[in-house]
């Protein structure tokens, strides 16, 4: 019997964050900078939202509404996860110190298998948005018409040199640390839902094994039972680290798929009202695939999740109970009851995250599309 610690997981997840500001660190120069940091969110999503809000009939503007849900999801997630961090704080703790037992060489092979997976997971993500953040807001700053980055309002003239370069750089700086704090809050909950479908694996490869495991099998009557009753308890641990997550993201999965749904419904009627292979049809089509991924890995993720325990219910079938003593017997089908029902995750309490959510959030978006697609096309009939 060995142990892993499945906090290593999260050592690249965690190590954006802080930089980001999201994590929680005692330092006081720490926190000058992430003072700075909360600041250029601020003036940019307020910036953003008043030349919008005061400048909603300008064409100019009105061009560039779409792209304002999805920028709203950063900070929003960002003091989210802030208010939520002591729950962050328990559900680390739970994992370091009641982590599924590793038994054999293949739950030793699960466990790493997750790890490298995890890693992978936030590292591509990270690579992946490199070139949007470069192109959209470091690349115009070098052009011969310097613009800023987004269609922002302030009350005062911003387009003196130093006061240009001095704004440009907090604009551009705060939007890469939303980009990079929507990537590290989604990473984050993407990783819990790898521990939870890791752990579930393990106690399933436990009870398909059991009578391997312990020695002489089920006539060893105390052993067989000690371990099947650590699995029904590790079980448990993994629910209550279930709720934690859910308890915690619950704000940011409402955030993520209202944004993301409005986004995409704008992006999208755009999109149908560009010239196909123009700069502007490419910047919607690329920025409508951005978006759609997004609500894709949250659905992905936690369909998994659904799929891992759904397979726990079937190993319970696979350990050759009716080999054991009666007691066993009894405890498997308590057990089986309370497997009956799998771990979902829901938004808002509406809906699950699965992959038949994701289905129906594309149908919806693709109807509210249309619905807008056809009002456009009367009012200028």
């Amino acid at each position: 019997m060995s142990h892993s610690n499945p906090l290593e997981a999260f050592k690249l997840n965690t190590f954006f964050l802080k930089a980001l500001t999201v994590w929680h660190v005692e330092n006081p120069t720490y926190r000058l900078y992430k003072i700075f940091v909360v600041f250029s969110f601020a003036v940019t999503f307020f910036s953003a939202w008043i030349c919008a809000l005061v400048n909603y009939n300008v064409s100019e503007i009105s061009e560039n509404f779409y792209y304002l849900p999805a920028m709203s999801t950063g900070p929003l997630k960002y003091a989210i996860f802030q208010k939520n961090f002591t729950n962050i704080v328990n559900l680390t703790h739970l994992l370091e110190t009641q982590y599924a037992k590793i038994r054999t060489e293949n739950q030793k092979k699960i466990f790493d298998e997750s790890v490298i997976f995890e890693r992978k997971v936030m590292k591509n993500f990270a690579i992946l948005i490199i070139p949007t953040c470069v192109a959209m807001f470091i690349v115009p700053y070098f052009q011969d018409r310097r613009e800023m980055p987004l269609i922002v309002w302030f009350p005062f003239d911003y387009k003196q040199p130093v006061v240009f370069d001095l704004v440009y750089f907090i604009l551009a700086f705060a939007c890469i640390s939303i980009a990079y704090t929507n990537v590290s809050t989604d990473a984050f909950f993407y990783t819990c839902l790898i521990q939870i479908e890791t752990q579930c694996e393990i106690v399933s490869d436990t009870l398909r094994n059991l009578d391997k495991i312990v020695t002489n099998g089920f006539r060893n009557v105390a052993e067989s039972r000690k371990i099947f009753i650590e699995c029904i308890e590790q079980y448990n641990v993994i629910l209550r680290y279930t709720k934690i997550v859910s308890d915690t993201y619950q704000g940011i999965l409402v955030v993520q798929f209202f944004c993301s749904l409005v986004a995409l419904c704008l992006t999208m009627y755009k999109l149908s009202l560009a010239d196909p292979g123009s700069q502007d049809f490419i910047k919607y089509f690329v920025f409508k695939l951005g978006v759609i991924s997004e609500i894709f890995m949250y659905c992905y993720f936690g369909h998994r999740v659904l799929e891992k325990t759904e397979d726990l219910y079937f190993a319970i079938y696979e350990m050759h109970w009716y080999d054991a003593s009666k007691q066993i017997q009894n405890e498997v089908f308590i057990f089986m009851g309370q497997l009956e029902k799998p771990i979902v995750f829901y938004v808002a309490n509406i809906f699950s995250l699965d992959l038949d959510t994701f289905k129906k959030i594309m149908q919806k978006a693709w109807s509210f599309f249309t619905a807008l697609k056809n009002m456009h096309d009367i009012r200028n009939n």
